[in-house]
């Protein structure tokens, strides 16, 4: 990482502008044409960040390529390992994953849920979870974990993980 970060101290100013214009660093990052009033320094701090980004998902898929995946619980360590840092409240039109148990008896539930948060409340929240294809509701008392929240190329990789983990819940 470091040597990329002293070649990119030999750009020039415009060609870091450029570099972000014609990536995906700048997709969804409303700079507009504030981009050119910003540093050098600036713009190189831009482009190291996504490269930490990008590498966090790396990092996730090539050590499954090298490792057995070894269950849910193992998954769903290295899930957490990985993301840490990028733990978050819920936020409706987000990624998640976290670790979870249901207060509510007699229902098939997903210990690691895997959502699309829809709606934030003072009870909880609900989102779509992934593997199990449809609408919940998760309340504060139930989570087990910080929520992780995930970008979408992030989102779309550990929908390949077999890392869900469908519990019942007993009659309490």
């Amino acid at each position: 990482m470091k040597r990329s970060l002293l070649e990119l101290q030999g750009y020039s100013r415009r060609d870091l502008i450029t570099l972000i214009e014609y990536s995906n660093i700048n997709q969804g990052k409303g700079f507009g044409n504030s981009i050119y009033r910003l540093s050098k320094k600036q713009l190189i701090d831009i482009i190291r960040d996504k490269s930490l980004e990008f590498n966090k998902l790396l990092k996730l898929k090539s050590y499954f390529a090298k490792n057995k995946y070894g269950g849910p619980e193992k998954i769903l360590s290295v899930i957490f390992d990985t993301f840490n840092g990028s733990e978050s409240n819920p936020i409706a039109g987000s990624y998640f994953t976290f670790r979870y148990i249901a207060k509510t008896p007699n229902i098939w539930y997903d210990q690691h849920p895997l959502i699309a948060c829809v709606s934030v409340d003072n009870w909880g929240f609900s989102g779509v979870n992934f593997h199990l294809s449809r609408f919940r509701n998760y309340t504060w008392s139930e989570l087990r974990s910080p929520l992780y929240k995930l970008k979408t190329e992030e989102f779309n990789y550990l929908k390949t993980l077999p890392y869900a983990k469908l519990l019942y819940s007993r009659q309490q």
